[in-house]
């Protein structure tokens, strides 16, 4: 996802040697931090108190790029909330039909079986207990194909309710109580290999697939809801918990939820050895995703902007390669909660003082000293009317970029070492 909230394909990963120092920014929302080169530009917004004359007007937010060395603690980080929809009528369900070895119609080739069941509230909200506490049960030649939801037995209210939607979908679907779990039992293959294979099948490859995150909000509600009726728990008034081990699905739920209005946070927890019955069990790393639909001061939801404070920041020595994403259009990408663009600004040209070195080398034609207040004025003026002198701009600056790199550094000393040996 870049900058504007939209999703835009990588076009390639470039990758460099470095040494120095690293920037490493650990805001509200998320104990994972983000780890960049100093001059790579984040997205931040700065507060500014107005005031005219003894009366108070309010505060101004500005929003803007800056490279990561120059960003304080009292800055804000700005994330977007991805806000397209598309209403999905439909889903196509489908299986590839195949016989095992001895059966008589083994020798009919693989057919594919479709069935299409459409997109409602009840589907959403089975799809949330699957991702919660549910598994798949497909054994090849045989008919046992179902999905099976696996609840406490003190919830035989939420195995009702899933069967309760099965049957809304016109599907075979039954409860199993024994002693220690309530199982909800949906019979239908079309929906175990539905499920297994857009959502995962164990809890380090679940996930919420794209097509989801464009779906209307009132589905995502049901689904969201699922998921934290089946493997979330309420800490206090407005504020629900649920802990995951997969990466993917814990990025999935905090999308949904900041969608639905909620000010999310994810925090990952490093799994440790623990003794069991005098066995030693490694655990798993895993992250623990909040849901708060109270006002915060540190996590702020503003149209379709996420606002976060900034916990502490600092600096990291480093030597070795980095990496960086030339992304489709918009030159920008989102980690966690941090919007960073292309190094050096090189999707947008800089208007600058001679005395950025940075500037001097990528941007010459827009590089001044500061005493040209009209040169800079009429080149900034040129770069938003002329698209042509503005794509000349930027495309000098990768051109740029590419000769600091490592293949192209390589060669020129190869080079070198030929004229000296001659």
């Amino acid at each position: 996802m870049t900058h504007r909230g939209r999703f835009r394909k990588v076009i390639r990963t470039i990758k460099r040697p470095y040494s120095g120092y690293l920037v490493e920014i650990t805001c509200y929302g998320s104990n994972i931090p983000l780890i960049t080169t100093p001059e790579h530009p984040i997205l931040v917004a700065r507060t500014k108190h107005m005031h005219s004359g003894p009366i108070y007007r309010g505060l101004k937010i500005e929003i803007g790029w800056i490279p990561a060395d120059e960003v304080k603690e009292d800055y804000k980080l700005v994330y977007p909330i991805y806000t397209d929809e598309n209403d999905i009528k439909l889903i196509k369900l489908s299986y590839t039909k195949t016989y095992p070895k001895g059966d008589p119609r083994s020798k009919y080739d693989p057919h594919i079986i479709d069935r299409e069941i459409p997109v409602m509230e009840e589907l959403c909200k089975i799809i949330g207990y699957y991702l919660s506490e549910g598994s798949v049960n497909i054994h090849q030649g045989s008919r046992n194909y179902r999905v099976e939801l696996s609840f406490g037995p003190h919830e035989s209210n939420l195995a009702k309710d899933a069967v309760d939607c099965a049957r809304k979908l016109g599907l075979s679907a039954g409860i199993y109580k024994g002693r220690t779990s309530c199982k909800a039992l949906i019979y239908s293959r079309h929906l175990a290999e539905f499920l297994k294979n857009e959502f995962g099948s164990n809890a380090k490859t679940k996930r919420i697939p794209r097509w989801v995150i464009d779906l209307p909000t009132n589905l995502q509600s049901k689904m969201l809801e699922g998921y934290l009726l089946g493997d979330g728990h309420q800490r206090r008034s407005n504020l629900w918990e649920a802990t995951t081990a997969s990466i993917d699905l814990a990025f999935g739920l905090k999308e949904l939820g900041l969608r639905l209005g909620y000010t999310t946070s994810i925090r990952h927890y490093q799994g440790r050895d623990n003794i069991i019955r005098g066995r030693r069990v490694n655990s798993s790393d895993f992250y623990v995703v909040s849901f708060n639909g109270n006002r915060q001061e540190r996590i702020m939801i503003r149209g379709s902007t996420v606002i976060l404070g900034i916990r502490h920041i600092r600096r990291i020595p480093y030597s070795g390669y980095v990496y960086n994403f030339e992304v489709e259009e918009d030159q920008s990408y989102c980690t966690i909660y941090h919007t960073v663009h292309n190094c050096a600004m090189l999707g947008i040209p800089l208007v600058s003082n001679i005395h950025s070195y940075n500037s001097r080398i990528l941007f010459p034609k827009t590089t001044f000293r500061p005493s040209q207040f009209k040169e800079m004025r009429d080149t900034l003026k040129k770069l938003l009317d002329d698209p042509e002198f503005y794509e000349q701009v930027w495309k000098y600056a990768y051109e740029k970029v590419d000769e600091w790199g490592y293949e192209h550094k390589k060669k020129e000393l190869l080079e070198a070492l030929e004229e000296v040996q001659k």
